[in-house]
């Protein structure tokens, strides 16, 4: 203020000076006295040149620049005055006359892009003077940006503050304050006021009430607030449904709010309020059949409405029972959205309800493969993978076989076997090795390949395909197969469920070295060499098994025949069955008495009478004409801890032979197995297992095998 006087005084005392003597032609006091005098009978025109002329050559000469813009103004050149008031001010910031009237100038719709120009130079002019039609002129202004609603509620503070009675500005700061949920309090606190000055006011209590529910809707007051509403207008369909979701809000409330759902459905049944209606009712077991209907409703209204389809499928898929129509339900969601992940992780859901592994673990694969969180699985998938874990290992095989010359054979093989999915329908093993196989005189070292897959139609149908080779010898004959359909059902009766398998398989015989690997044999007559042996049994397969909870049995008939160099094939039939029951329980062990019985024909013996012979037959394997087998045992099975499994089981076998020179005979075997394994880690396994076979006196056989297996 002392430097704006100090001017103030600079400019009088050279007006003065210039009225006692007159300045010199074309300076720039010369320019400003012939303005004033312009300015004095209306000349604005002649004036604003003359102001004109003394601002260029002076541009800081305060009442040439002030006076410019009066002059423009008057003469109608709105535009130019404002830009001579915009020179004016930039300069001098003191004088609220001209920064109030720039202010309102720019506060016109057609100076709307300088809104915030018309806001600065108000700011100005109030740091001068207040005046309290500028302060709301201000507060308007600041009110058309919610960016700068902070400030605008400032300024109608202060009108309030100045003026608190004043109705206009409180309606509006009132309005003002419903902008923005941080200023709630706030606006409750003038809504409260204003209903105590306006009661009854239909509209003031239900602005009110709103603001109460978005506070806190589970507040009593909010609900008693909304019946009123309700009571004053049961027609009003919106406010009906708003009265009903407060009450849902608050799980006290619920059968309340249900009872308001149920008379807005009653009386608007919009898709919205019903499926509102479905969602509160599908939160409790107890009303999920009407939540079940009221989906229905709404999926058939709009059966491209992807999220209530889904919303129904969740709901019933969260039952067993109900699975297969869930199941639907999702299908019908991926017709229309295939990468929808929620459905995919659904049908995940109730595939595992229904026990199909392979189907849950597929779409659970897609529902993560199309965004869905792998944590919200992990449970799931969990349960879904145990016991299918990706395997691999080092196994090593011995076994040694007595018998005279002719059976005596011995053998130790050592190799890698790894086994996982591929898909979830189909699972691939594969086992690559060395094996040696020896016999007095003779050795033979080879390596082999091993594939097993196993693909599965359902939960209850797979199909299972081998194949193997073995270098035994240079032809085909140590190309080994293997392909059958299984079926296993799960309980359909009480005695349990009956699972049977069909397939055909190319096998290795082991009965001698002849048998299994081949040898080469002179004819004394004509001495002439000739390949023999080197058998593979080929069968057709029917196994039929049944389980229940006490006891179980299986029956298997079986056909084929044996091919060997040096003879023709040798067909052959049989059947093999089992029956075992559970005995009783020892600790963490079962026992089990079965009882096993196999019953053979082969066309021709190929084996020989007299196994103790040293020429061998072609054939070598063990081949007679009718065998029959009877083996009563024991088994022993159990569990404890979480890392020990152990199963012991074997028995004497009675058997009759006859072989192809007519000879008969009852002879005595055996059969015994002990298996063994140890869980070094969740995800490492070791196993042992060791079998014995005899068959009277052809052979005796003992076999072993241990392995180590790493999960992943």
């Amino acid at each position: 203020m002392l430097v704006a006087g100090a001017i103030l005084l600079a400019d009088h005392g050279a007006w003065a000076q210039a009225n006692a003597e007159a300045p010199p032609q074309g300076t720039e006091w010369w320019y400003v006295m012939r303005a004033r005098a312009n300015m004095k009978i209306g000349n604005y025109r002649a004036a604003i040149e003359s102001y004109e002329k003394a601002v260029e050559l002076n541009p800081v000469n305060r009442e040439a620049l002030k006076q410019l813009g009066v002059a423009n103004e008057k003469q109608g050149l709105t535009t130019k005055a404002i830009e001579s008031y915009d020179r004016y001010l930039a300069r001098f910031d003191d004088d609220p006359d001209i920064a109030f009237k720039q202010a309102d100038f720019l506060g016109w719709e057609r100076y709307a892009y300088r809104r915030t120009d018309a806001i600065r130079y108000y700011r100005m002019g109030l740091a001068e003077r207040e005046d309290i039609t500028r302060r709301h002129a201000l507060a308007r202004l600041l009110a058309q940006d919610r960016s700068q609603l902070s400030q605008a509620l400032d300024e109608y503070r202060k009108l309030l503050a100045a003026q608190p009675d004043e109705a206009n500005w409180r309606a509006e700061y009132r309005e003002l304050l419903l902008w923005d949920p941080s200023h709630l309090d706030e606006a409750i606190r003038e809504y409260r006021r204003h209903e105590a000055e306006r009661p009854n006011d239909y509209e003031v209590e239900r602005t009110l009430a709103e603001m109460i529910a978005r506070k806190n809707p589970k507040s009593d007051e909010a609900a008693q607030r909304y019946a009123a509403l309700v009571a004053k207008r049961p027609n009003d369909a919106k406010l009906r449904i708003h009265y009903a979701e407060i009450l849902a809000s608050d799980p006290r409330k619920r059968e309340r709010a249900l009872s308001a759902y149920r008379e807005a459905v009653n009386r608007t049944p919009e898709p919205a309020v019903r499926e509102s209606f479905a969602d509160l009712l599908s939160a409790s077991e107890r009303d999920r059949t009407e939540a079940v209907t009221q989906y229905g409703v709404l999926v058939r209204a709009r059966p491209n409405d992807v999220g209530v389809r889904l919303k129904l499928a969740r709901l019933l898929s969260a039952h067993r029972e109900d699975s297969q129509v869930a199941i639907a339900e999702y299908e019908r969601v991926l017709a229309r959205e295939p990468r929808n992940a929620e459905a995919h992780g659904g049908l995940s859901q109730a595939y595992a309800w229904l026990g199909d592994r392979d189907q849950a673990l597929y779409h659970s694969n897609l529902s993560i493969r199309y965004g869905a969180e792998a944590r919200a699985n992990a449970k799931l998938r969990g349960d879904l993978l145990s016991g299918r874990e990706r395997r691999v290992g080092p196994i090593l095989r011995g076994f040694v076989q007595e018998g005279g010359s002719k059976t005596e054979l011995g053998g130790v093989a050592l190799s890698a076997r790894g086994r996982g999915d591929l898909t979830p329908f189909l699972s691939l093993g594969i086992e690559v090795g060395f094996e040696d196989f020896s016999r007095s005189g003779d050795d033979k070292a080879a390596g082999f390949f091993e594939l097993d897959a196993e693909y599965r139609l359902n939960p209850e149908q797979r199909i299972e395909f081998g194949l193997a080779y073995h270098s035994f010898t240079e032809s085909g004959r140590d190309v080994l197969g293997r392909i059958a359909f299984a079926s296993t059902p799960g309980d359909e009766t009480e005695g349990g469920a009956l699972r049977w398998r069909v397939g055909f398989e190319r096998t290795l015989r082991f009965d001698s070295y002849t048998a299994l690997v081949g040898e080469e044999i002179r004819d004394p007559a004509t001495g002439r060499s000739q390949k023999i042996g080197a058998a593979r049994e080929h069968r057709f397969f029917a196994l039929v098994e049944r389980s229940g909870s006490r006891i179980s049995g299986s029956l298997e008939p079986y056909v084929g025949w044996v091919g060997a160099r040096g003879i023709s094939a040798n067909p052959f039939i049989g059947v093999r069955g089992e029956l075992k029951a559970r005995l009783a329980t020892l600790g963490v062990f079962e026992l089990s008495p079965f009882y096993r019985a196999n019953l053979l024909h082969y066309r021709d013996d190929e084996f020989g009478v007299d196994p103790l012979i040293n020429d061998p037959a072609p054939g070598g394997y063990f081949s007679p004409e009718l065998f029959v087998e009877q083996v009563p045992g024991l088994a022993l099975e159990g569990r404890w801890g979480e890392r020990h499994e152990l199963s012991i089981e074997g028995g004497p076998a009675a058997q009759f032979v006859k072989d192809g020179g007519g000879n008969v005979r009852f002879e005595l075997g055996g059969q015994a197995r002990l298996a063994y394994l140890f869980a070094l880690r969740d995800s490492i396994h070791w196993s042992f297992e060791t079998s014995f076979t005899r068959i009277g006196d052809a052979y005796t056989r003992g076999e072993a095998k241990t392995s180590l297996m790493f999960e992943f």
